[in-house]
């Protein structure tokens, strides 16, 4: 999941900031600017080779940079914003109703007199239903719906309805589309697909009869 990260204050060397920043990442954040935007790999991209001096791999500059990136939040110079694969930080996430509710129904972590980066069950899965909101987010997605007949009584709608556009071509498509389109739309459109490859076959094989029966 591709994250972004906006510089929201310049990197001050002579700073103290209440711990050890080590020289590689001290170099990393200051050659991020104040009002820029940026995702890790493509920091990389832009940037390899200056931040390390024994591995100038990738994997060595992307641990370099996510080092950084991590005191850069730290101490208030890095915030995440959202983006196209990240379309709600969780944070933001957590405080929609629905999961807001979900979250508080669930334990939080069983650690008392320690430190937990986690909230136990509850973050656990949150981040999970985090995960799949952002996958899910922007998808289109086809489905099929049941008809209610009766109370505990759903029917879905019959296989027979292919045979309309089998027997009458583009013509029975189109009126077992608008029937079920509401109901089961998968369906529906397959029938529009099976009623025009039905009529096209048809007018190929009435075109080639007639070519011949005309010696064309």
């Amino acid at each position: 999941m591709l994250k972004v990260y906006e510089v929201l204050t310049k990197f001050d060397s002579g700073k103290d900031y209440g711990f050890d920043i080590r020289p590689q990442y001290a170099k990393c954040l200051s050659v991020m600017k104040k009002g820029d935007k940026f995702d890790s790999n493509q920091f990389v991209k832009d940037h390899r080779n200056e931040f390390t001096q024994r591995r100038n791999t990738v994997e060595a500059n992307l641990a370099v940079i996510y080092k950084a990136i991590t005191i850069g939040k730290r101490i208030g110079m890095l915030k995440e914003i959202p983006n196209n694969s990240t379309p709600i930080l969780y944070n933001d996430f957590c405080k929609l109703e629905t999961v807001s509710y979900f979250r508080s129904q669930l334990r939080g972590s069983n650690r008392k007199n320690t430190k937990s980066s986690t909230n136990g069950t509850k973050d656990t899965y949150a981040r999970h239903l985090y995960y799949f909101n952002n996958w899910i987010f922007g998808k289109n997605l086809e489905y099929t719906t049941e008809v209610h007949l009766d109370n505990d009584t759903y029917k879905k709608r019959s296989d027979l309805w292919y045979g309309l556009p089998i027997l009458i071509g583009i013509i029975g498509g189109l009126v077992a589309y608008f029937i079920i389109k509401n109901d089961e739309s998968i369906k529906a459109k397959y029938c529009l697909i099976i009623g025009g490859v039905v009529t096209v076959i048809g007018l190929v094989i009435n075109w080639m009869i007639s070519a011949k029966v005309m010696g064309i």
